[in-house]
């Protein structure tokens, strides 16, 4: 493993103390031989539950190297940005409050892969499995190699250790709500850049979202990205389709199992 390989972890807050102490408590399972390869950035947009305050403390005696930065942002992509522009590592992904890492992470496969990735011009990242959690329901989104001929995610947005390199020159685009990570994928494809798919449990969390809850506005803004895509007419209609279709699956089970549960 290259000495000089690192991975940022960009973790975003705003009052949700407890889900940032559940997070915490996940990379500290980190083994110590390998979190001088790591670093954990948290931006707060100024909460007033605590978190401030917590954060300056444990900034203190970190699990790992950490910085923090509590200032006002105008909304999650923004304070994604923001993260961005703190990380040293070649690598970044995200880990927001209430998610945490997978308990049974191979770190050794981990850095292999990174490193080998590393040297591959062609990749904008690596994508690994995320299992999704709730009262209800408990499944695994388990990666997909992407092609133009489909635009798709790779897998869920926390599964993805992208190339930082990638992610600052193609920042989040701030003005949508939902789907500015699946703008990134679109721009990575667009360029020929591609996504490798590593079969390997990275990152759990919990259902209930902005995404689960505002189906609708995931379906407007990420059909809206395809048809702003340099890719053919018939893609644009069958991505679209089967984005329409995979959304109407999901929540017809979601649901249903929600509904099932409450009896």
């Amino acid at each position: 493993m290259s000495k000089s390989l690192k991975v940022s972890i960009i973790t975003v807050s705003l009052n949700n103390i407890r889900g940032l102490e559940l997070t915490l408590d996940s990379i500290a399972q980190i083994p110590i031989i390998y979190r001088q390869y790591f670093e954990h950035i948290i931006i707060d947009g100024m909460s007033n539950d605590g978190t401030i305050e917590y954060c300056r403390n444990y900034e203190k005696s970190p699990y790992v190297k950490t910085i923090f930065i509590a200032e006002q942002d105008n909304g999650i992509y923004n304070a994604m940005n923001k993260g961005l522009r703190f990380t040293s590592g070649e690598f970044c992904m995200f880990i927001n409050c209430g998610d945490l890492l997978a308990e049974n992470i191979d770190f050794i496969m981990l850095f292999e892969v990174l490193t080998s990735s590393f040297q591959l011009t062609r990749t904008a990242g690596i994508a690994f499995n995320v299992q999704m959690q709730s009262s209800s329901l408990n499944y695994k989104v388990k990666s997909r190699v992407i092609i133009k001929s489909r635009l798709r995610m790779p897998t869920v947005h926390q599964g993805i250790i992208y190339k930082t390199n990638f992610l600052l020159q193609n920042n989040y685009d701030e003005t949508l709500r939902i789907c500015s990570d699946f703008k990134s994928i679109v721009t990575a494809v667009e360029n020929n850049l591609f996504f490798e798919v590593i079969n390997e449990d990275l990152a759990v969390l919990s259902l209930g979202g902005i995404s689960t809850e505002r189906p609708f506005l995931l379906l407007k803004e990420s059909i809206g990205l395809i048809f702003k895509s340099r890719v053919s007419l018939v893609i644009k209609l069958i991505s679209s389709f089967l984005i329409i279709l995979n959304v109407f699956v999901f929540q017809l089970f979601y649901n249903t199992t929600k509904m099932i549960k409450r009896f």
